[in-house]
């Protein structure tokens, strides 16, 4: 230990990446505009800047919030989903959700 040359750190080599695609858009964002104004109580000006920049928009096959990261080039990298359901859920642990079918038993 003393005195020894230690290993380096290896360099990472990434793994190949799949074509991303972003989720189909919805012809219009009427719905994603609702929820996060009434809901969330998001300014809808902000809201609306959001979708210009292309930062946001509704997804056309469940009318969800999709939410773009790009990479520095600005090319979409990311997609992140939220729901605009009505029911929110809170779990601690994700084994919490998992097993929420057994709260209907009890």
């Amino acid at each position: 230990m003393v005195g020894e040359e230690g290993e380096g750190r290896q360099k990472s080599c990434p793994a190949p990446s799949q074509d991303f695609r972003l989720p189909g858009k919805n012809e219009d964002n009427e719905k994603i505009i609702k929820y996060l104004t009434e809901k969330r109580e998001i300014e809808k000006k902000l809201v609306e800047e959001w979708i210009d920049r292309g930062d946001i928009y509704e997804e056309k096959k469940h009318h969800n919030v999709i939410f773009v990261g790009r990479d520095a080039d600005g090319i979409p990298r990311y997609a992140h989903c939220r729901g605009t359901d009505n029911q929110l859920f809170v779990f601690e642990a994700a084994i919490d959700w998992d097993t929420r079918p057994c709260l209907t038993i009890i």
